[in-house]
């Protein structure tokens, strides 16, 4: 089992989809991606620049350079690439799971996922 997070910021659906995405990229940077990437999935419903900024201060990053990364070029250009691999894998939206290189689109509650995954693990120990 894998998992590999990909960054899709549906901005059609939030708002500040995209700053979220620049904040834990730039967050990644200074080596505190998951951190940032929690605050901002536990605080989305207050989600907007300033908070970004306080989120970065209580995670004690170097706030001069945040503020440089979340617009820097690099950063911008690793969510662009991200969102075409997904696009290309055919992710239409977050969560997306795949099952030995599947596409998984039932429901993605913890029962129903287990289930699916013990089926193909019970065909590939047959196998």
């Amino acid at each position: 089992m894998r998992f590999v997070f990909r960054n899709m910021p549906l901005t059609h659906a939030h708002r500040y989809a995209d700053l979220a995405a620049r904040a834990a990229e730039a967050a990644a940077v200074q080596g505190r991606f998951w951190p940032m990437h929690d605050l901002l999935f536990e605080n989305q419903q207050q989600l907007g620049p300033e908070l970004v900024i306080e989120l970065a201060g209580l995670l004690e990053l170097d706030l001069q350079r945040f503020e440089r990364d979340i617009n820097d070029r690099r950063v911008i250009d690793r969510i662009e690439q991200e969102v075409e691999t997904g696009i290309r894998s055919g992710v239409e939206g977050t969560p997306t799971f795949y099952i030995n290189g599947r596409r998984y689109d039932d429901a993605s509650d913890e029962g129903t996922l287990g289930v699916a995954i013990e089926r193909v693990l019970s065909i590939a120990n047959r196998g």
